[in-house]
């Protein structure tokens, strides 16, 4: 079985040339160029480079058990003829959920699947987009306590659009006119705060080779102040680019002129004690492929204090 990235494992196969297909649909936080992803892509299928770049290791366990997953992979074999094999994701963040790619003869990925608990599934709006597409729901089975569902995958050598401040806000106000009738507003939720996506980061908004937008991983879907995945968003893809936090504090407020700055204000601190920017305290409790992580996300948090704080 092999891991990949060496460092930091994401996802497993027992194949090369499934582990390279599944590299094509990797979510790179940074902007590649296609080419570059096309090598890293043809790395595993080379032995000398396949040592080097990854790692051998044992395949974690889907969260369902890996004797219920064969029952459910005996299954979608008769809906999904064309998979020849599995590229298994391990979840980042610890979540009980579990995701496979199915991927084709031809190393064409063909379907996503997902598995999570029944009494608690991931949002998936289906309603139609405008600024960005979100991948069909295809197929579901339950087999208690656990739901999995099927997606369409998103074309191969997708990556990080360019800059575009405009776009990114046109997409935040889509993605949360969306949600108004997915979200359950709880009673102490404030009255200005809007729905949101939640986890709008680079690695979420994908662009494939035609242009299009896919926008991903609606998990974290809740309700947040005005302008808050705009602020993360922007404030995720200038941290990628390795800027000190006082230079990305600066860049977002130059590319939001119009958002106030106590809207601002509330929106980074709301981020500030998000869970999804919470790191351990000690980075000697870090593995070696989480210390980028780690560094990158300090230096984000830093900034969103600065943007709380109108510094």
């Amino acid at each position: 079985m092999w891991a990949f990235p060496k460092a930091k494992p994401q996802f497993f196969s027992s194949s090369p040339l499934a582990l390279g297909a599944g590299i094509c649909c990797y979510s790179f936080g940074r902007r590649l160029p296609r080419w570059q992803q096309s090598l890293l892509a043809t790395q595993p299928l080379v032995p000398l480079a396949r040592r080097a770049f990854l790692a051998q290791a044992h395949p974690f366990e889907p969260v369902c058990g890996w004797e219920r997953w064969h029952e459910w992979e005996r299954w979608l074999k008769r809906r999904e003829a064309r998979v020849a094999k599995w590229v298994h994701l391990r979840s980042q963040w610890g979540k009980p959920r579990s995701s496979m790619l199915g991927i084709g003869r031809t190393a064409e990925p063909h379907v996503f699947i997902t598995v999570e608990p029944l009494e608690y599934p991931v949002l998936h709006p289906s309603a139609r987009t405008v600024t960005f597409q979100v991948p069909s729901l295809r197929d579901r089975a339950v087999s208690d306590p656990w739901l999995l569902r099927s997606f369409d995958s998103v074309p191969r050598f997708h990556r990080t659009p360019l800059w575009d401040p405009a776009g990114v806000t046109e997409i935040a106000e889509e993605a949360s006119r969306l949600l108004e009738k997915e979200c359950v507003r709880a009673d102490d939720t404030p009255s200005h705060w809007r729905p949101m996506h939640g986890d709008f980061v680079p690695w979420n908004l994908r662009e494939d080779r035609s242009g299009a937008l896919w926008l991903l991983d609606w998990e974290d879907a809740g309700w947040a102040p005005p302008f808050a995945d705009v602020v993360r968003y922007a404030v995720a893809y200038h941290s990628i680019r390795h800027l000190d936090e006082h230079d990305i504090a600066r860049t977002v407020r130059l590319a939001f002129p119009d958002v106030p700055a106590d809207a601002m204000a509330e929106a980074a601190s709301f981020w500030t004690t998000h869970p999804n920017l919470r790191r351990p305290d000690s980075v000697s409790r870090l593995s070696k492929g989480q210390i980028g992580d780690f560094a990158r996300s300090r230096v984000e948090h830093n900034a969103l204090l600065l943007l709380a704080l109108n510094q």
